[in-house]
């Protein structure tokens, strides 16, 4: 992200490691709202920052697709192993 805390912009998305890992099977948990600058210093997207991330993934990561689950409190249905 750029340094902008708290309205911080999105520059890049290096999805080797989440490819290589959700290639092997693994589960992939992103905080969704955070980045890194180019300094490493976290930054926050703000409003609407955990859609924004999730939107910006399943793009860097095509042709896997994106769900968005939002407005619940606790484990969705069928997702025992949470």
């Amino acid at each position: 992200t750029d340094s902008s805390h708290t309205k911080a912009r999105i520059q890049h998305i290096d999805e080797h490691r989440m490819r290589a890992d959700l290639d092997a099977g693994r589960v992939v948990v992103v905080a969704g709202f955070q980045g890194v600058d180019e300094k490493g210093d976290i930054t926050t997207l703000g409003r609407g920052g955990s859609d924004t991330t999730a939107v910006a993934l399943a793009a860097a990561l095509l042709p896997l697709r994106a769900e968005l689950a939002v407005g619940f409190i606790g484990p969705l249905p069928g997702y025992a192993g949470i």
